[in-house]
């Protein structure tokens, strides 16, 4: 959304009925705080002071918080680097001093599980159950074009054994035009009913620490971090390792190669895939980075160019309920931001694309 209510907000019982709405930059730099406080708290915390068994991503494993807290403040620095360079940078090298998430064993998320009961299972296992989407068209032919061992994970062949995804963003007249069926569906490990939901896994945090390395932000070979990123997403898939090893050693896309923006691109590009299943994250990824591209849409015969012109969508709209409950400050909010449309860029999202 951008600007959101976020000192004030959730404080009714302390009579805070129409709460303001917080500059992004200013929530950020209490997030990132607050992340930092919550380290200092976990390294010296005593964890038997804990609820037994009420802790159901790490078990009452301090050091686990402590790691999962550095590398989502990484994370928050990350993203705003472009628009905060000499505060990020500052931030940054303060996560490089802590332990990271560094193996899926430490993936942070909600496990579900195999059940009839869907309080206990993945709730996307009942989005595919009542929506027949298909796989993007440009997220295959990415995979297919770089011989991504992900590809048959993720996509399902067609009934002529093909791997195609449906183009995306045509107007609803001309997607009546193709035949549904003749497209991939997911493959069902997206939606597997005991497939955790993860909020942040440790080919992110690889991947970050490429970027921070290729931009002099932090320490290490950047193409060792790009590659350990590679490495673990794709164990997480379950990918063989032997197949992974091949992947690394043959294919151009596994090593960084070119100018430093090529190298960028690389990087964003496989956060990118690593992402999935969280496509919200992707979302924000490509904002920040630029990458992949995605082309503006511009034939109207073709496509729905919708209210953007054909542009990628950069925030949401804020809820015509919070105009009924709250107008005043909504209307503050999109007075220092800008117009409340889907095309008017959140604060962090300056690079030019």
């Amino acid at each position: 959304f951008g600007d959101v209510p976020y000192f004030e907000g959730s404080r009714g019982m302390g009579n805070i009925i129409y709460p303001k709405y917080d500059k992004q930059e200013l929530i950020y730099r209490d997030m990132l705080d607050q992340l930092k406080a919550a380290i200092d708290v976990l390294k010296s915390a005593d964890p038997s002071m804990g609820y037994a068994g009420a802790d159901p991503v790490y078990d009452n494993n301090l050091a686990k918080w402590s790691d999962f807290a550095n590398s989502m403040r990484l994370r928050l620095a990350m993203r705003a680097r472009f628009a905060d360079p000499t505060g990020s940078a500052s931030v940054i090298a303060e996560c490089m001093a802590e332990p990271f998430l560094e193996n899926n064993d430490g993936n942070f998320g909600l496990k579900y599980q195999e059940s009839e009961n869907p309080e206990l299972y993945n709730p996307w296992y009942d989005v595919r159950k009542h929506a027949n989407w298909k796989m993007s068209d440009k997220f295959v032919e990415w995979l297919k074009g770089s011989n991504d061992p992900r590809l048959r994970i993720f996509v399902d062949t067609t009934k002529t054994g093909e791997y195609k995804g449906f183009i995306n963003g045509l107007s609803d007249l001309e997607q009546s035009k193709y035949q549904w069926e003749d497209y991939s569906n997911p493959k069902p490990a997206l939606y597997a009913k005991d497939m955790s939901q993860n909020v942040m896994c440790a080919s992110e945090v690889w991947f970050l620490r490429a970027e921070a390395a290729l931009f002099n932000l932090g320490p290490g070979d950047a193409n060792q971090l790009y590659q350990e990123g590679i490495r673990k997403n794709m164990l997480l898939w379950k990918v063989p390792a032997d197949e992974i090893s091949e992947y690394l050693s043959a294919e151009p896309e596994a090593t960084l190669n070119g100018t430093d923006e090529n190298k960028f691109r690389q990087i964003a590009t496989q956060m990118w895939i690593a992402f999935t299943p969280n496509f919200v994250e992707a979302w924000s990824n490509i904002r920040r980075t630029g990458y992949p591209v995605i082309p503006q849409r511009t034939d109207a015969n073709v496509y729905s160019l919708g209210v953007t012109n054909g542009v990628l969508p950069t925030r949401f709209k804020y809820s015509s309920s919070e105009y009924r409950t709250n107008r005043l400050n909504v209307e503050d909010a999109v007075q220092q931001q800008g117009p409340d449309l889907i095309d008017t860029p959140v604060w962090w999202d300056v690079r030019e694309k």
